[in-house]
């Protein structure tokens, strides 16, 4: 099924075809460095409790591409609700 206009609005860089190799796509999120010093993290839709491993992961990935800091685009669509006071 085609993603809705907020959906992709949302999350632009989790639908660019082709994708770019940078963009890593995780266990219910996607991340993308959007420079030399920040990457994100968007379309988040993790399960109760996956928070914490999925903020691990998105850390690791940060590192290891020498990014210092990450946001997280939240949304109405991301779940769990309330997920943003958790990170």
């Amino acid at each position: 099924m085609a993603p809705s206009l907020l959906e992709i609005a949302e999350a632009p860089g989790a639908f660019v075809t082709p994708r770019h190799p940078h963009v890593v796509e995780g266990g219910g999120w996607v991340f993308l460095p959007l420079g030399p010093q920040i990457g994100a993290v968007q379309r988040v839709r993790l399960d109760d409790g996956e928070a914490e491993a999925a903020r691990a992961e998105v850390r690791t990935l940060a590192a290891e591409r020498g990014l210092p800091e990450v946001g997280w685009w939240l949304s109405d669509l991301t779940r769990p609700a309330g997920l943003g006071a958790r990170l």
